[in-house]
């Protein structure tokens, strides 16, 4: 007797996520659940914030927390199903979240806070983010994704 012949599958020309992709997908979720986390807060205690006449208000911060919370959702989904357009996304959202928050903490904020602290906070994860998104497997892994995207479906 013999044995039916196995085809083994074709090997995918597509790398495998990297470890830094990984963790960047991480970072990301962990600052869309922060976002989540804050809209859910200001949804719960609304009439409170209206009350009390908080400022900026809950529209503004329910607003800038749902566009947070989305864009960081479309992020995890890129990242992780490794779309090549995920690399240049993630490192715009990086800018524009700092910024946003540096605008928001130092103009519509009426906090009494030392600055020190957001500071190095910022510098650290700005510095993070780069080294993330600089590693060479991450900018070869979504080279490969963006050539293999590229590629004519059969």
């Amino acid at each position: 007797m013999t044995s039916p012949v196995r085809k083994l599958p074709e090997r995918s020309t597509v790398v495998k996520r990297p470890l830094s992709v990984t963790m960047l997908a991480l970072t990301v979720l962990i600052f869309t659940i922060l976002n989540g986390l804050r809209l859910y807060e200001i949804i719960l205690h609304w009439d409170i914030l209206k009350k009390y006449n908080s400022h900026p208000g809950p529209e503004y911060m329910s607003i800038l927390s749902l566009i947070w919370f989305l864009i960081g959702f479309t992020l995890i989904i890129g990242l992780l199903k490794g779309y090549s357009r995920s690399f240049l996304l993630t490192s715009l959202a990086v800018f524009f979240y700092t910024i946003w928050f540096w605008i928001d903490q130092l103009f519509l904020q009426n906090s009494q806070i030392s600055y020190l602290i957001p500071l190095v906070v910022s510098v650290f994860m700005i510095l993070f983010f780069f080294i993330l998104l600089r590693c060479r497997d991450t900018q070869y892994y979504f080279k490969q994704r963006e050539t293999h995207d590229r590629q004519p479906k059969n």
